[in-house]
């Protein structure tokens, strides 16, 4: 509901079918608070993106704590803070380039002398440091699975959308109210129903996958349900 205010979207453009195809007004005002997000997509798309790096750069803090508490500080500096520095650099570069390339050198040094140290050959250890940059490949594949928010948004929109055109055509009178009466009943319904759906499980995939990816480790027992607990019993 907050995401429809912010960017117009009031079962698609409802409002603005019935003040333009029922009442006459020519030209409807915006309804979005912040903008439209079907006439600017680019926008949208940034926000998701930047949603998504502040969801990652969350878990990875979650890890650095975990990390110190299990007692090793000076692994989370290397294996956590390092990325923290790369990516501050890499954010950094399009403000301040020179200070940016500067802690992104520094955030890559840090990774290509710490990632190998569990290795006793000097030459794996160098080699395995440079070849943990490539993980940047995983976090940037990681952060473009955010733009199935704008996907799904503007999936959800559109057909909203077209639902709404639909109604509009039985025009002005009774037939329009009737037509635009049905279209919101059905095509709302169901496109809500469908939208919830596949919100639902995206968001799920964003969840477990790319956040919970950064941080959780599993334990515990096995989950075996109505598995067979049989016991033998030998005779002598």
């Amino acid at each position: 509901m907050v995401g429809g205010a912010l960017f117009g979207g009031y079962f698609g453009d409802m409002p603005t079918r019935i003040m333009e195809d029922f009442l006459g007004i020519e030209k409807a005002p915006d309804m979005a608070l912040c903008f439209n997000m079907i006439d600017n997509p680019i926008l949208f798309l940034v926000i998701s993106l930047a949603m998504g790096a502040l969801h990652l750069l969350t878990g990875m803090a979650i890890k650095f704590g975990i990390t110190v508490r299990d007692g090793h500080p000076v692994a989370a500096v290397f294996d956590v803070g390092s990325w923290f520095i790369l990516f501050a650099g890499i954010g950094l570069y399009f403000v301040f380039p020179t200070a940016g390339m500067i802690c992104a050198l520094i955030g890559a040094l840090m990774l290509i002398f710490s990632q190998g140290r569990a290795e006793k050959n000097p030459i794996m250890k160098l080699l395995k440091g440079i070849l943990s940059l490539y993980d940047i490949v995983s976090y940037g594949s990681d952060l473009l699975s955010y733009s199935r928010i704008l996907a799904l948004s503007l999936a959800s929109a559109v057909i909203a959308n077209v639902v709404n055109i639909f109604g509009a055509m039985g025009g002005p009178g009774i037939g329009g109210v009737i037509s635009m009466t049905l279209a919101f009943l059905l095509g709302h319904t169901l496109n809500f129903a469908v939208n919830l759906l596949g919100t639902y499980v995206h968001t799920s995939r964003l969840q477990y996958i790319e956040f919970f990816g950064k941080f959780f480790e599993d334990g515990g027992r096995e989950f075996v349900p109505l598995a067979p607990d049989t016991k033998y019993t030998v005779f002598k």
